[in-house]
């Protein structure tokens, strides 16, 4: 059972249709992101940016 939830508007995904769960974990963990060109709709990423998980 995840300990928190949280709302978004849109998944990351790629050019493909695939979601991008790595690229979601990485920002998430404050990581390098990379290859954005290679996402569909990378304006999404922009809110992921902006969830803090510690709070």
């Amino acid at each position: 059972m995840p300990w928190k939830t949280f709302v978004v508007k849109d998944i990351p995904r790629t050019k493909s249709g695939k979601n991008s769960e790595i690229l979601v974990k990485n920002i998430i963990n404050n990581d390098k992101v990379q290859n954005l060109g290679a996402l569909a709709n990378p304006e999404s990423v922009q809110e992921y940016k902006e969830i803090k998980i510690n709070e």
